[in-house]
Order: C-alpha cells, then sequence, then structure tokens
C-alpha cells in the first residue's frame, strides 16, 4: 500500500510541476464485495489518502463507492480499478 501512496504521490507532484500536461477529472463507479462496515470504512479511507483520487459518496444498498478520479490519461482508469480491488481483496483478508 505504502508503494502505492508514493507512486501516486510522484504522479501528482509530475502534474502540479508540468502545467500544461492535460488532466482528465471523472467519477468512477466501484462496486465493493465487503460486507463489514469497518471494512468499508478502511476501504474508502485508503481511497482518499490516495493522491489523486477522492471518495464523494458511499450507496450501501448497490454497494458503490463513488470516486473522483484525476488522471492524465484514459488507461490509468485501468490502473486505478487495479490498485482499489487490490486494496479490497487486503482488507477482506484482514476483517472477514
Amino acid at each position: 500500500m505504502l508503494y502505492e501512496i508514493f507512486k501516486a504521490s510522484y504522479n501528482l507532484a509530475f502534474f502540479v510541476l508540468h502545467p500544461r500536461i492535460s488532466l482528465r477529472s471523472s467519477i468512477l463507479s466501484y462496486e465493493y464485495q465487503l460486507n463489514n462496515k469497518i471494512g468499508i470504512l478502511f476501504l474508502s479511507t485508503l481511497i482518499t489518502l490516495t493522491p489523486g483520487t477522492l471518495v464523494v459518496d458511499l450507496n450501501r444498498e448497490k454497494k458503490n463507492l463513488y470516486i473522483h478520479n484525476l488522471s492524465q490519461i484514459s488507461h490509468d482508469k485501468e490502473e486505478t480499478w487495479e490498485t482499489i480491488e487490490f486494496m479490497e481483496n487486503w482488507i477482506r483478508r484482514i476483517t472477514e
């Protein structure tokens, strides 16, 4: 997890130091599989701690997290999904 935070921090610093790069922000809907409140809280906190992403809403009925994502290119979306799935699997092993 520390590696992911470092990598996201580096990318965000790169965006700040190179203002001519066009950034794309989007709201992503992520369907989580966690069942307990502590796991959901921990996942949303880890997502928010990662620079460039922010959990803006939670729908417990549909099991969705709505995430604001700041990215430079379109393939960053897939990388974001992989990172969130990795964090969720890690949290699932700890809390369930």
